[in-house]
């Protein structure tokens, strides 16, 4: 065959960005540049204070509880639960750095050290998630019933 008959295999079309998708972009950016500001400015306080490893697991627990709390709120958007879960909390939160700092203190030997690091993470992350879900169910049920805040 030509070319011709395969417009669609070889021939690049562009469509345009519509306005929805563009502010679904947008609002995820905008949402991962607020994380990864508040990532770095918990860690480096942290690390200023001497407070070392607890900068990462502080933004560790608070993504969980963020992220379990817009996941269980009944009345957000999808948009912005994604926008807030994957563009906040992704960026809040960080695996990759937490994963170093722990190969670091297992080749410092620091091993109880390591343990209690992994522990604290696991603990404080899906410890804050179970929290701020439940939080959010249980404020959401109270204001269906009238009992409580408008959710």
């Amino acid at each position: 065959g030509n070319l011709a008959s395969y417009p669609n295999t070889y021939v690049h079309r562009s469509t345009p960005l519509s306005t929805s998708k563009f502010m679904e972009a947008l609002g995820l950016g905008v949402c991962a540049a607020a994380g990864a500001y508040l990532r770095y400015a918990i860690h480096s306080a942290a690390k200023k204070n001497d407070l070392g490893l607890a900068g990462i697991a502080c933004v560790n627990t608070l993504g969980g509880v963020v992220l379990g709390g817009v996941t269980a709120h009944p009345s957000l958007s999808p948009r912005f639960k994604v926008a807030v879960g994957t563009g906040f909390c992704g960026a809040l939160t960080t695996f990759s750095t937490y994963s170093m700092d722990i190969v670091s203190l297992m080749e410092a030997q620091q091993f109880p050290r390591a343990l209690r690091y992994i522990a604290g993470n696991h603990v404080g992350g899906v410890g804050g998630a179970a929290l701020g879900y439940f939080t959010v169910k249980a404020i959401a049920k109270k204001a269906v019933k009238g009992k409580g805040p408008p959710v």
